[in-house]
């Protein structure tokens, strides 16, 4: 009976906070079983899934592909690719479809500019590496930093 009511109560919720998240042709069986596999990966560093992220904006199903829109508040390359090869196969099979499709947007904030300065263009965001004396590797540091950003996906390094 607790079982029951708990189902329920989820397909209730659903209705009621992820109307628009799923298509129409989604039942709400599935669009619970969906949401239990999305709250099953969660980001390392934030011990939070997507759902608690607000990251699902949207799942489809049109025959046999279901199209997954995902916008993330920073970019995050390898945990998406985590994400795909870890629930794929469970997806698919809940939404009872043979394909997926992947839209993943970065939602990134820019910082305020002190004293409203003018942007540069193409810039979003600045990362200072100092140091109060010369020889200490800023520049290696610096050169690593903007590596492991571009392997992210945060950055484009000319």
């Amino acid at each position: 009976m607790v079982k029951y009511a708990r189902r329920i109560y989820s397909i209730i919720l659903i209705g009621l906070y992820y109307g628009n998240l799923f298509s129409e042709n989604i039942g709400s069986e599935q669009q619970s079983e969906l949401l239990q596999l999305f709250q099953h990966f969660t980001h390392p560093s934030l011990q939070k899934d997507l759902i608690a992220l607000n990251a699902l904006k949207k799942v489809e199903k049109g025959g046999e592909t279901l199209r997954i829109e995902l916008q993330l508040p920073f970019a995050w390359n390898s945990g998406v690719a985590q994400l795909k090869q870890s629930i794929s196969d469970e997806l698919l099979k809940a939404a009872d479809c043979k394909v997926i499709k992947w839209e993943v947007n970065y939602q990134i904030a820019t910082l305020k500019r002190a004293n409203n300065q003018p942007a540069v263009k193409g810039v979003k965001n600045i990362i200072a590496v100092t140091s109060g004396k010369g020889g200490v590797g800023k520049s290696s540091v610096s050169v690593n930093l903007a590596l492991a950003l571009q392997a992210q996906g945060l950055v484009s390094v000319f």
